[in-house]
């Protein structure tokens, strides 16, 4: 979703990554769903990108088989 809502706001992957203060290398594991993040960039990449960031239970979250 992160590379998704970017690209709609018009960004390059640097662009991004200069509001929140991240190299691009890391960014590219981020879209590429290789590489791991804390909460803070986490919350930064979601503001930065008009997203909003939820935490619920894990017990409230549905699986899929």
């Amino acid at each position: 979703i992160i590379q998704e809502k970017r690209k709609e706001k018009g960004w390059t992957q640097k662009e991004l990554c200069d509001v929140v203060k991240m190299s691009r290398d890391r960014l590219i594991r981020l879209e590429n769903g290789t590489g791991m993040f804390c909460e803070m960039e986490l919350w930064n990449i979601c503001a930065a990108l008009d997203l909003k960031l939820v935490i619920v239970p894990v017990e409230n979250i549905i699986s899929y088989p």
